[in-house]
């Protein structure tokens, strides 16, 4: 028995022996085996695939049809692509995670193909590229891109030398550039995508005949919509609150921008600098740290129905010509609300001006401009004309201001049916300092009444002017007064108290 025992424990021995050998290799294999690997991506693919779990590598579409469904799993890199679609049609790329890669989505000219809820993450270069073929003789065109998400990669969504593709409800966040870069890309439509925390939300240079519609470019900083060299663009009820400025357009021909929003930025909400003949309607910049609307070195451009409340300056045109700003609104600005500066021939019609604490409408420098049928109220002061000739102010209306209409140092203007009421000081004054003079001025029909000083103030470097057929009433010291020196010529005028005429 006890001889039994002995070989039983022998057999126990060896057979240990053995599962410790077999086991070996298989821990070895364990140990040395990261815990998160991954499988090497599928890649050269000619038929439809969907992921069953996370891979490493290119995945490569090699064949036109194919639809690859990475079903929220991660692609991830390192290596130059993370989704390549090369010279493809009718190709479906959706539900991939794309990192670490130069760059994330690659599409190379291919048409008609459609890519949706993609992330592209933190990729080195470019989240989502859209470009020409690799030999640079086609480009991607007619394609769909939909609630794709790019995020902090260095630039989010690039798009070369592409046509006719739409963007619609994508999302471009912390991206070190760009959200959305367009370049020499034409009839794009970006429709209700957000930018977010970029340098530029929209960029968009060398670029004609794209639309964006709803749009969103917030807290980026720099600017929320960058158009630059691009013609025949048209923006629609985009939004561009709180980013370094809400839309910049630069030697930009041609462009529409309508009912679109540019509130608290750090610096302007619409700045137009060197770009000529655009259409900006129905927009809204409030609350901006400088300008509402800032249009510089740009000519015969049209600002209609457009508001501008809260900002430094309503409206600023600098060394501009032949501007039409029409039926615009500035309220509560804490400078001006219309200030026209070094800008000649421009027109001003039936804009509103309200509670404006420096003036409503000031005119410095200026030339040839017309103002028409304006409404100034509760300004400090309504209207300034200063060191400028030969602007016409017509059927104007400044009440409850400082001063209804300050003309200083100005020469050979005409204000023609203009009213001054109830304004806290004068309602016309006329002056310069010596030896200068405000000459050569004609005041026509214009009524000025119940203001706290004078209806009409020449003072004694005032001369030449023509006061023909005004009518002033009710004023607190006199409806006109004439300081003494002044030499102006008065013809068929109402006034009942006046002094030195």
């Amino acid at each position: 028995m006890k001889v039994f025992h002995i070989v039983e424990d022998s057999l126990k021995v060896t057979l240990v022996t053995v599962l410790i050998f077999l086991l070996l290799p298989l821990a070895a294999l364990l140990l040395l085996t990261p815990v998160n690997a991954t499988s090497p991506c599928p890649t050269g693919l000619t038929a439809s695939k969907t992921l069953t779990a996370d891979c490493t590598g290119t995945i490569y579409i090699g064949a036109n049809g194919v639809t690859l469904n990475c079903n929220s799993f991660t692609v991830s890199g390192p290596g130059t692509f993370g989704v390549e679609v090369a010279e493809r049609l009718h190709v479906t790329v959706e539900n991939c995670k794309i990192t670490g890669f130069t760059e994330g989505l690659y599409v190379a000219g291919t048409n008609s193909s459609t890519f949706k809820n993609n992330n592209a993450t933190a990729n080195t270069l470019y989240g989502v590229y859209v470009t020409l073929n690799k030999t640079a003789t086609g480009s991607s065109k007619s394609n769909t891109f939909s609630g794709n998400v790019a995020k902090s990669n260095d630039e989010g969504f690039f798009i070369r030398g592409s046509y006719g593709n739409a963007l619609t409800s994508n999302a471009a966040n912390s991206n070190g550039d760009n959200g959305f870069y367009f370049y020499e890309s034409n009839g794009t439509t970006l429709t209700s995508n957000t930018a977010t925390s970029n340098s530029d939300g929209f960029d968009v240079q060398d670029s004609t005949g794209n639309t964006l519609t709803s749009n969103t470019a917030t807290s980026n900083t720099g600017r929320g919509f960058y158009f630059y060299e691009s013609n025949g663009n048209t923006l629609k009820s985009n939004t561009a609150n709180s980013n370094f400025i809400g839309f910049y357009i630069t030697d930009s021909y041609g462009n529409t921008l309508t009912s679109n929003t540019a509130n608290s930025n750090g610096d302007n909400g619409f700045d137009i600098y060197e770009a000529y003949g655009n259409t900006i309607k129905s927009n809204t910049a409030n609350s901006n740290n400088y300008n509402g609307f800032f249009i510089q070195y740009s000519n015969g451009n049209t600002l209609t129905s457009n508001t501008a409340n809260s900002n430094d300056y309503g409206f600023y045109t600098s060394e501009t010509n032949g501007n039409a700003l029409t039926s615009n609104t500035a309220n509560s600005n804490t400078n001006l609300g219309f200030y026209i500066y070094e800008s000649n021939g421009n027109t001003l019609t039936s804009n509103t001006a309200n509670s404006n604490p420096n003036a409503g409408f000031e005119i410095q420098y200026s030339d040839g401009d017309t103002l028409t049928s304006n409404t100034a109220t509760l300004n400090g002061d309504g209207f300034v004309i200063y060191n400028s000739f030969g602007s016409t102010l017509k059927s104007n209306t400044a009440n409850k201001n400082i001063y209804g209409f300050y003309i200083y140092f100005s020469y050979g203007n005409t204000l023609t049916s203009n009213t001054a009421t109830s304004n806290t000081d004068n309602g016309f004054e006329l002056l310069a300092p010596p030896p200068a003079s405000s000459a050569y001025n004609t005041l026509n029909g214009n009524s000025a009444k119940s203001n706290g000083h004078d209806g009409f103030l020449f003072d004694s470097t005032s001369s030449g002017n023509w006061v023909v057929s005004n009518t002033a009433s009710g004023n607190a010291n006199y409806d006109a007064e004439q300081a003494t020196g002044a030499n102006n010529f008065f013809v068929t005028n109402s006034f009942t108290h006046t002094s030195g005429i």
